[in-house]
């Protein structure tokens, strides 16, 4: 689908959501950008190019954003004890850990981490490091 909009001033041209109008539109507002979707977003969107008194075109679509399910994993403990180092000036602490996908995936070695588990959300999370096939974190707490 194509509108010419030749003649047709910036100010002319708009984006809308189901009627409303939306952020996202380039500066000549011929593009409109849109980014971190959720399913709200989801609408039909039309351009609109208005030559004055004498022609307005319009271009719609609909968008349907589709959230994908997260993905399951199974945690697993390689060791049952944490080694911790009471000797050092911070008191550190070793966790070692396989992680499984539950559908069938890959599990992605750069993605590790490992998060306080606070009222049900992640927290604090920090990286772990993928070391002989399994991860790994150093945990350090004040001594």
């Amino acid at each position: 689908v194509e509108i010419l909009t030749k003649g047709v001033k910036r100010r002319d041209r708009s984006w809308t959501r189901d009627g409303e109008a939306v952020k996202g539109a380039s500066r000549d507002r011929l593009t409109l950008k849109l980014s971190d979707l959720k399913v709200s977003d989801s609408g039909v969107y039309t351009f609109t190019a208005s030559l004055g008194d004498i022609s307005t075109m319009s271009v719609e679509f609909t968008l349907n954003v589709l959230v994908p399910a997260k993905p399951q994993f199974k945690v697993s403990a390689v060791e049952s004890a944490v080694n911790c180092d009471p000797s050092k000036k911070k008191k550190t602490c070793r966790l070692y850990f396989d992680i499984e996908s539950l559908q069938g995936q890959e599990v992605n070695a750069d993605k590790g981490r490992v998060c306080e588990w606070i009222d049900g959300e992640a927290a604090d999370c920090v990286k772990a490091y993928f070391v002989n096939d399994r991860f790994h974190k150093v945990k350090g707490y004040p001594g």
